[in-house]
C-alpha cells in the first residue's frame, strides 16, 4: 500500500520527510516540523496500544510544503485493516490533521470513516499544545475503529438487489461521491467483479465496488469521498 499523490507530490521515505526545513514563525502563523508531527502520532497511538505495522509517507511542493502520511496499524481482520492518515502543511493550505481509514486487502484499496478528530490550525502555542491535541485525538480513534468495525458488519450481512444498488448509484453521483463518468465502471465493478470475495450483493460488496472506482485518488480527495459514502450507505443501512 502506498500513498496516492497528484499534482506535485511524491511518495518518499522518512528520512526525505526529515530534510525538510520548517519555515519560520510569522506574527499569525507557526508552522510545525512534518517529522514532529509524525512522531507525536507514532507515540500516541503506540502508548494507547495500537499496534503500528507501517507508515507511508508523501510530500507536496518543491519544499516538501505539504505532507500526507499513512499509519497502518495491526488488525485481526481478515479482509481490512485499520489505517490512520495523517497531514500536515507549511503553507496555510490546511491545519494538522488526523483521520480513521481502513484498507480493504483483497484489492488494496482505502477509504477513511467518519470525521478528522484532529483539525489544528497553525496559531500560537500549537507547538506547546501539539503532544496533548494529539493523545487526545488518538483516544478518540479507539472508539471510532470499533463504531468502524461496527458499520462494516452490517455492510457484510445487509442484503442489496441490482434495483437497489442502481439506485444507490445514482444517489452517490447526487451526492458527488462519483461522477457520471464512473458509472460504467461502477457497475461492472458490481456486476463482476474480479475479486471473488465482493461478489456476495450485500451493502460490503458495493462499497468495494466504490472504492475500487475511485482507487487511485490522492488521500485528500479519497478522504472526502469514501466519508460521503460512509453517510449515503448509513441511510440504507
Amino acid at each position: 500500500m502506498g500513498l496516492i499523490m497528484h499534482s506535485g507530490g511524491k511518495t518518499v521515505g522518512i528520512d526525505d520527510v526529515c530534510l525538510v526545513e520548517t519555515p519560520h514563525p510569522t506574527a499569525t502563523h507557526f508552522p510545525i516540523s512534518h517529522r514532529r508531527v509524525i512522531k507525536n502520532v507514532d507515540l500516541q497511538l503506540k502508548a494507547t496500544g495500537f499496534d503500528v505495522t507501517g507508515w507511508h509517507h508523501g510530500l507536496w511542493g518543491d519544499k516538501g510544503e505539504r505532507y500526507f502520511g499513512l499509519a497502518e496499524l495491526a488488525s485481526q481482520e481478515s479482509d481490512y485493516r485499520t489505517v490512520v492518515g495523517v497531514r500536515n502543511s507549511h503553507d496555510k493550505r490546511f491545519a494538522a490533521q488526523i483521520s480513521l481509514g481502513n484498507k480493504v486487502l483483497v484489492c488494496d484499496n482505502l477509504s477513511f470513516f467518519g470525521d478528522v478528530v484532529l483539525s489544528r490550525k497553525h496559531t500560537r502555542f500549537v507547538s506547546r499544545d501539539l503532544a496533548g491535541l494529539v493523545g487526545r485525538a488518538v483516544k478518540q480513534l479507539a472508539a471510532l475503529d470499533e463504531a468502524q468495525q461496527t458499520q462494516i458488519e452490517r455492510y457484510k450481512v445487509l442484503a442489496l438487489d441490482n434495483p437497489e444498488f442502481h439506485d444507490l448509484a445514482i444517489r452517490s453521483v447526487d451526492h458527488k461521491i462519483i461522477s457520471a463518468s464512473k458509472l460504467p465502471k461502477l457497475l461492472n465493478e458490481w456486476r463482476s467483479s474480479e475479486h471473488e470475495e465482493f461478489h456476495a450483493r450485500t451493502a460490503w460488496s458495493a462499497f468495494n465496488a466504490y472504492t475500487e472506482v475511485m482507487k487511485g485518488s490522492s488521500q485528500e480527495t479519497l478522504s472526502v469521498r469514501t466519508q460521503k459514502l460512509h453517510n449515503l450507505l448509513y441511510e440504507v443501512a
